[in-house]
């Protein structure tokens, strides 16, 4: 694996995102309520990517055999929801067939669920393997070139977005998603054979499919070097 593979970059991606989020931590604590135990923006059904699948997967399979079990448990309850609405992904769990007023409508339907990740205290047993929607989610979205757009958990920043503020939590997210584009294609190549970008997945279901994501023998983070 080298410099240029996208699998490299995209676990590089999350690492700056990690210290990005942290510096953010340090500078602001007054202003965000992001912490442990916390898990206000875990709760509900959300489909991600599938480099961010294929990082879920290795946290999975790295728990104990108890906590999987568990885990395995919590999810193949929200999977059955999701087959309810969708029968087909009872096989196939891939949801680029899927248009996204679908999946909204399958998302209210299914309702506010907890990610089986979650302990009993609400910390996510693979944090470090978290999806980037995760290590996103919560804080305002501030892009280098467009600027402040979408909401943010209304825990955090309730003063508001001084110029101050805006500059540090500046982002480049189109190279975010080309990133995240390119590490998609290569996994797809790698695991259906064809290049699709696009392809997404819910969670539950990405624990459904863990050993298909094993087989492929890839990992987002190792090595790095």
């Amino acid at each position: 694996m080298t410099n240029r593979d996208p699998l490299h970059q995209y676990g590089s991606l999350l690492g700056e995102l990690s210290e990005w989020f942290q510096s953010l931590l340090n500078r602001f604590s007054n202003h965000i309520h992001c912490g442990e135990g916390c898990a206000h923006c875990c709760r509900g059904l959300f489909d991600i990517s599938l480099p961010d699948a294929l990082s879920v997967a290795n946290g999975f399979n790295m728990l104990p055999d108890n906590l999987r079990s568990s885990i395995s448990t919590a999810a193949g309850d929200i999977q059955k929801k999701i087959v309810r609405e969708i029968p087909e992904l009872k096989e196939s769990y891939f949801l680029q067939a899927v248009s996204e007023d679908r999946i909204d409508e399958i998302v209210e339907r299914v309702g506010e669920v907890s990610c089986p990740f979650l302990d009993d205290k609400c910390n996510c047993l693979i944090y470090d393997r978290r999806p980037l929607a995760c290590r996103l989610e919560g804080i305002p979205m501030v892009d280098v070139s467009d600027g402040l757009f979408g909401d943010w958990c209304e825990l955090n920043f309730r003063g508001g977005m001084a110029s101050e503020l805006a500059e540090a939590l500046r982002l480049d997210y189109y190279r975010i998603q080309q990133i995240e584009t390119e590490a998609t294609a290569y996994i797809s190549s790698r695991m259906r054979g064809d290049r699709q970008e696009g392809i997404t997945l819910f969670i539950p279901s990405v624990i459904a499919a863990a050993e298909s994501f094993s087989s492929l023998s890839l990992n987002i983070f190792e090595p790095l070097s």
